[in-house]
C-alpha cells in the first residue's frame, strides 16, 4: 500500500514528489515523478535485515547534477542511436547528440522531465505528453509506466505509449542494482538466458552482428562472476524463461528478472565517476548492475534488428518484473 508521499523539492517552482510503497512483507518501492525514477527498493537478506538494492541519492539537487539517469525511466529510445540520426518512412530525423556524434537515452530524454502522477493501493502511474519533433524525433506521443509492488516481493514495471504518426520507441528502466548495498558488484553472480549478444565498435555502436555467446565473456548460461565492470551490451534473449538472475553470495539476495523485450543490456556502471549516494555512501564504476530490458541499441538502423517502430496509433506494451528473494 502507498505509505508515503513527500516533497522531495522543486524544479522552476513545480514540485517534485517522492512516494514510498510497502508490501505485506515489509518490502518497499520507493519512486519519484522527476524521471519517473525508481529511488529505493528494500529488500531482506538470508538474516531477514533489509537494505536498500538500488543506486540513488538523498536530494533532489544530486538527481540534478549527476550524470547516469539512475533510476530513471528513459525515452523516447534507451540506448544508443549512431550518429544521432534515423531514416522513417523516407525521411531522415536529426536528433539531439549527447553521446558524441550519437543520441543516448533520447537525447534530453524523459530522465529530466516531471511526470504527472495517479496512485493505486500498491502502485504508482506516471504519464508524460512528449510532443512531435521533442529530441527530433516524429510524432506527438503519450506514455505511461506503472510501477507496482506485488506481495511475492516483485516490482513490476508496466510501460505504455501510443504515437499519432509512425515513430520509434524504446522505453526502459535505468536502475543500477547492488544486491550486497554497498561496494562493487563484480562478485555478484549472474546468469542470463541468452545464447547470443550483441557486439559494439569504440563508441559501443552495434556492428550490426548478433554472434553465439560460445567461448565469450558474454556466455552467463549458466550463473557465475560478472568478474569484468567493461560490460556495456545487450545480451539477446532466448525463449527461456526467467530472462535472468542475479545472485549476490554475501547477502543471499537473489533477483528474478522476467521481461517480453527481446534483450537485456548489461552494464556495470563503468562509466559512473565518483559521488556521494544514498546515507553517505561513495558509489561510483562498478558499483552498480543494470539490467535494462529493451530493445536493440541503434535498432532504427538496422534493418536485421528486431524492429522498435510503433505505427500511428498503435499501442506500445511491454512489461518488465524483478523479484526479490533470498537464497539460505
Amino acid at each position: 500500500m502507498i505509505t508515503g508521499r513527500r516533497r522531495f523539492g522543486t524544479i522552476e517552482g513545480r514540485p517534485v514528489t517522492m512516494f514510498r510503497i510497502r508490501n505485506k512483507n515489509g518490502m518497499e518501492l520507493s519512486v519519484m515523478d522527476y524521471g519517473a525514477s525508481v529511488t529505493g527498493i528494500t529488500a531482506p537478506d538470508r538474516d531477514g535485515v533489509y537494505g536498500d538494492v538500488v543506486l540513488g541519492y538523498e536530494d533532489l539537487d544530486s538527481y540534478l547534477t549527476n550524470d547516469g539517469c539512475i533510476g530513471a525511466c528513459v525515452g523516447r529510445y534507451a540506448n544508443r542511436i549512431a550518429g544521432g540520426a534515423f531514416e522513417l518512412d523516407g525521411q531522415e530525423y536529426k536528433l539531439t547528440v549527447n553521446d558524441g556524434e550519437n543520441t543516448l537515452h533520447g537525447g534530453r530524454g524523459w530522465s529530466g522531465r516531471i511526470f504527472d502522477s495517479r496512485t493505486e493501493e500498491n502502485a504508482v502511474e506516471f504519464s508524460l505528453s512528449d510532443r512531435d519533433g521533442a529530441d527530433g524525433f516524429p510524432g506527438d506521443v503519450e506514455a505511461k509506466v506503472k510501477y507496482t509492488l506485488t506481495d511475492e516481493n516483485e516490482v513490476v514495471m508496466d510501460y505504455f505509449a501510443m504515437s499519432n504518426s509512425d515513430t520509434v520507441l524504446n522505453i526502459t528502466n535505468h536502475s543500477c542494482f547492488n544486491l550486497a548495498c554497498s561496494g562493487t558488484v563484480l562478485n555478484h553472480r549472474l546468469q542470463a538466458e541468452a545464447d547470443f549478444y550483441i557486439p559494439v565498435d569504440s563508441e559501443l555502436i552495434p556492428t550490426g552482428e548478433v554472434l553465439p555467446v560460445d567461448g565469450t565473456v558474454f556466455d552467463f548460461r549458466t550463473m557465475r562472476p560478472i568478474e569484468n565492470g567493461f560490460y556495456d551490451h545487450s545480451l539477446v534473449l532466448s525463449e527461456r524463461k526467467p530472462a535472468a538472475r542475479l545472485y549476490d553470495p554475501g547477502s543471499g539476495r537473489l533477483m528474478t528478472v522476467t521481461t517480453d523485450m527481446p534483450a537485456i543490456h548489461l552494464y556495470c556502471c563503468g562509466m559512473l565517476t565518483d559521488r556521494l549516494c544514498k546515507k553517505g555512501a561513495r558509489c561510483g564504476r562498478y558499483s552498480g548492475v543494470c539490467l535494462d530490458a529493451q530493445f536493440y541499441p541503434n535498432a532504427p538502423n538496422v534493418p536485421q534488428f528486431p524492429s522498435p517502430v510503433i505505427g500511428a496509433w498503435e499501442t506500445y506494451r511491454h512489461r518488465t518484473s524483478y523479484r526479490f528473494s533470498v537464497v539460505k
